[in-house]
């Protein structure tokens, strides 16, 4: 059965287990990379120790919640645009990765924009419950200020998915040169060809599940780190903007609402140009590990659903081949029944027996 044949359901069920577990394991990293965009220093330890352990999953449930558009709608529209691209050709093949990154993140970041904020909000230090936060949000400014710092959340996540999935589709793409048996698919010159053998690779059963597994945790951290690097000065803004930061003073706050532009010109006054990476360990030793998970799940989750299916539809097919060849021998031995009964008679067309 081809890759093809999951459902969409199915592939949301495989991106959402995936992303659900990411949320559990790195949320840790989540808030004290927050809290050292906001303040310059923090740590698990800290944070532990001044809040109680419970605060480092604080804002767990509307993590989880921002995973259907972050992370289920975002990994399908990425396959669907990918293959797409692969069978029409409109754009080179090396640069696939790239275009089908940028679409499916813009519609991720259009559809969870209100929940990032809030989410954000709790991880910076609030205690109020989600739904408090956005009736808060929409009494001080309508419904469009739960849209607040949309694009500096733009501007660093379709760019951070750019780079992400261009690096981790070359890198996937070697490793499984080296690893999947039928080396005349995989070392095709034609890039689009090479990304539909990587989009199957959960289906291709010459690839065993532990080199999958392996191969996506590979290229899933190694993508992560180079883009969330990459993208820390964006994500130090965005975070400082949501989270009404003093990185300027309550007076001028209060007279007017910062720009992204303006709020980074502030960041680097007060800090220098190293202030825009504040935060930057705690949020590439969370987003490189988040992207295997989410990867590697999804990838195995597939699997998964693939085996299961296809066993199902193959045992199916056995039992309608084992019908069919019952049906025939049943058949083979009323003739020569017949026949010898028959053989010798003049009138077989009458026969009673035939």
């Amino acid at each position: 059965m081809p890759d093809s044949s999951l459902s969409l359901w199915q592939r949301a069920t495989a991106a959402i287990g995936g992303a659900v577990a990411s949320a559990i394991v790195v949320n840790p990293l989540e808030v004290v990379k927050t809290r050292a965009q906001l303040n310059g220093t923090s740590s698990i330890r800290l944070v532990a120790r001044n809040e109680g352990v419970r605060a480092l999953w604080r804002g767990t449930s509307i993590q989880i919640l921002n995973s259907l558009p972050t992370v289920g709608v975002y990994l399908m529209t990425y396959d669907f645009t990918l293959k797409r691209l692969s069978e029409d050709r409109v754009v080179p093949a090396s640069l696939m990765p790239l275009f089908s990154g940028i679409s499916a993140r813009t519609v991720a970041v259009c559809l969870s924009s209100p929940i990032e904020n809030v989410k954000t909000m709790m991880y910076s230090g609030s205690n109020k419950a989600p739904l408090t936060i956005v009736r808060e949000e929409i009494s001080r400014g309508g419904f469009k200020r739960l849209f607040r710092g949309f694009l500096p959340y733009f501007w660093r996540d379709v760019p951070f998915s750019a780079i992400y999935w261009m690096t981790l589709e070359h890198t996937r793409s070697y490793i499984m040169e080296q690893l999947i048996q039928d080396r005349a698919v995989v070392s095709n010159n034609d890039m689009a060809e090479k990304w539909k053998t990587t989009q199957n690779s959960s289906t291709n059963l010459s690839l065993s599940s532990r080199d999958l597994l392996l191969t996506n945790v590979a290229s899933g951290l190694t993508a992560g780190m180079v883009a969330a690097f990459l993208t820390t000065p964006v994500d130090t803004i965005y975070v400082n903007k949501i989270s009404n930061s003093t990185v300027v003073s309550s007076k001028l706050a209060r007279q007017r609402s910062f720009t992204a532009m303006e709020l980074g010109g502030n960041i680097v006054r007060k800090h220098g140009i190293l202030g825009l990476f504040r935060g930057v360990a705690p949020r590439v030793f969370k987003v490189a590990p988040s992207c295997a998970i989410v990867i590697a799940s999804y990838e195995m989750f597939k699997r998964l659903i693939w085996t299961s299916t296809s066993n199902s539809n193959d045992d199916g097919v056995r039992r309608v081949m084992v019908e069919e060849q019952t049906s025939e021998t049943l058949e083979d031995v009323k003739n020569s029944v017949m026949l010898e009964l028959c053989g010798d008679c003049d009138r077989q067309d009458e026969c009673c027996c035939c």
